[in-house]
Parts: C-alpha cells; structure tokens; sequence
C-alpha cells in the first residue's frame, strides 16, 4: 500500500501541472468563420483606436485610417503582420500582452472584439474597402445617371437623385433592390445585362 501512494501522488502532481500549462498555453485559434474587415473590424477600429492614430494625429507613429499607413506600423514595430497575429503589435496591444495595453482611453475591447482582430490577422489581414454611396456611387450617378435622370429630365419617369426616388423607380419600375443587385434594374441596365444598356 506504501508504494501505490507515492506513484498516486506522482501522477496527481503531474496531471496537475500538465493542465495548470495547458490553462496558461493560449489554444490556437480554430476559427473557420471569415472575418470581414469592413463588417467586423473597421467598426472596431472606428471606435476605439482613430481618435489616436489617424492621419491627423499619428499617436506612436501609427495610422490606422488607410491599409497602407496600417501596415507600414509605427514605432512599436509592424502594427499588423499578415497570417500572425502573435507578431503584429495592433493584436498585442490590444490584447494586453505587450505595453501599453491600448486603448489608453476609453473602454477596453471586449473579448469578442480582441478575438475577431486575432482572427482576422490570422486569416491574412484582408483589408477590403467600404464603398460608400458619397464617395464611390455618386460621382459616377452625376457623371452617368443625371443627365437623363435627375433635376433637369427624368426620362421614363426616373429620378436618380436620391434613396427614396431610386428605389420609387420608374416606367420600368424599381431601378434598385437592396440587397440584390441581379433584380436591381439600375444594376442590370449599367452592366449590359439587359437588351437596353446604360
């Protein structure tokens, strides 16, 4: 009985400390969800990092407003290294793990946030661009569409000036679908798609 006591205790330690390691050994991340730059990480860096690195005031060097100010890091180093969040210094920092924890004001992330940055740098830090209707979609409406359908004349009864107009339609019914750009006329007739091209 002396014996199986020493060899009970030996294993109990050693259970012991393999699960006191494997608690302090973070799990690889096993995410196979995409995550989306505009949906899920723009909003986040909106919120708690531009108020201190942005174009306009470039805490520690950093720029985090366009993808390439992003990438090209600051003075801690690259801010976000492609496929490894454990060496992009944005995770880091966000995450605690190096100093200082950011952000230095306001809310800290939440775990769900911290934990969609890792995810996102380890699927390769896609930066997609949000196109907005002020910057990408109405420059070309005034250059292509208003001629015909705007102030001046509204040919089959079109008026592409505004949301509510767009979506109104026409003679031909609605120009736009949201959420559906293959029923959306506008989208049809622009593309070629239909017997009638825009």
């Amino acid at each position: 009985m002396r014996r199986r006591v020493p060899s009970i205790l030996a294993t109990t330690v050693l259970v012991s400390v393999a699960a006191l390691l494997s608690a302090q050994t973070p799990a690889p991340s096993t995410s196979t969800t995409q995550v989306s730059f505009v949906r899920d990480i723009d909003p986040i860096l909106e919120k708690s990092c531009r108020s201190c690195h942005s174009a306009d005031l470039k805490l520690g060097d950093l720029d985090l407003s366009t993808r390439e100010a992003a990438f090209k890091g600051g003075e801690h180093g690259a801010s976000i290294v492609p496929g490894s969040a454990e060496r992009s210094s944005l995770y880091r920092m966000v995450a605690g793990l190096d100093q200082p924890a950011m952000p230095m004001e306001g809310e800290t992330l939440t775990a769900s946030e911290i934990a969609a940055i890792k995810t996102w740098i380890d699927q390769g830090a896609n930066w997609e661009t949000p196109i907005t209707f002020a910057k990408d979609i109405q420059p070309i409406m005034e250059r292509s569409c208003w001629t015909c359908h705007g102030a001046s004349l509204q040919l089959s009864k079109l008026d592409l000036r505004s949301r509510e107009t767009a979506l109104r339609g026409g003679a031909h019914g609605p120009a736009i679908v949201p959420g559906n750009a293959e029923q959306s006329k506008l989208y049809r007739l622009v593309a070629g798609l239909d017997s009638i091209s825009m």
